[in-house]
């Protein structure tokens, strides 16, 4: 994807990002349902820094873009499990 390969386009995400946690601040009612955005903000801000630091330090750059992948995939399944567990056991 060309996309997470431009610092502009990982910059919006890492706002919006951090708007929907601001937006849905009041709606969160447990400590655990934070956990979704949390990944999704270390997977943007990682892969950020990977677009940053990976011009200089090119090993860097790869081992943040993995990172930010990972965290991604973390985001992904914690907001699979925080549904099932809103809508389905409360």
């Amino acid at each position: 994807m060309k996309f997470l390969n431009s610092k502009l386009w990982i910059g919006i995400i890492f706002i919006v990002i951090i708007l929907i946690l601001c937006l849905s601040f009041t709606s969160r009612k447990y400590w655990w349902c934070y956990i979704d955005v949390f990944f999704f903000f270390m997977g943007a801000f990682c892969q950020l820094m990977a677009l940053t630091l990976g011009v200089k330090i090119p090993k860097a750059g790869a081992k943040l873009s993995m990172i930010a992948a990972v965290f991604a995939i973390l985001g992904l399944v914690s907001l699979i499990v925080e549904a099932i567990l809103l809508f389905g056991v409360f």
